[in-house]
């Protein structure tokens, strides 16, 4: 069973579109201080280099983070751009940050994967390996 957790969002005063998105099964309060003291995080040497410390804008409770998490960018315009990374401060719009609260709460649970492979006219219903003879 998926742990449960939240989904947060920071913001930075050094730029109001400024966001940190993650997620934690701490308390969001203690994910928060961890931010702003880990200075070798992507998030801590911002808290360095600005002297401002980042604030929690909201949170919301999860039943399966990483699922959320997905849920929450696929919601957004970043999930167009390929090797988006794994930095989740971004600059962007409130409205695409709702538009990913939203969609990750309505997530719910990660669905359970189909069987891969599944294919009719196999003896046993699965995929079977087989060559495929070079064109001519």
């Amino acid at each position: 069973m998926a742990k449960t957790g939240y989904l947060y969002v920071l913001v930075h005063h050094s730029d109001p579109d400024l966001y940190k998105v993650g997620v934690t099964v701490l308390e969001p309060g203690e994910r928060l201080a961890q931010h702003n003291r880990n200075f070798d995080e992507y998030a801590g040497k911002i808290v360095k280099e600005t002297g401002q410390r980042w604030e929690l804008k909201t949170y919301i409770e999860v039943t399966a983070p990483y699922w959320a998490e997905k849920t929450f960018w696929g919601a957004t315009p970043w999930s167009v751009i390929p090797f988006r990374g794994s930095v989740e401060v971004r600059k962007m719009e409130w409205k695409w940050v709702q538009q990913g609260l939203d969609a990750a709460t309505k997530a719910g649970a990660r669905p359970l994967p189909s069987p891969r492979g599944r294919q009719r006219g196999t003896a046993n219903g699965w995929w079977t390996s087989c060559r495929v003879p070079a064109s001519p």
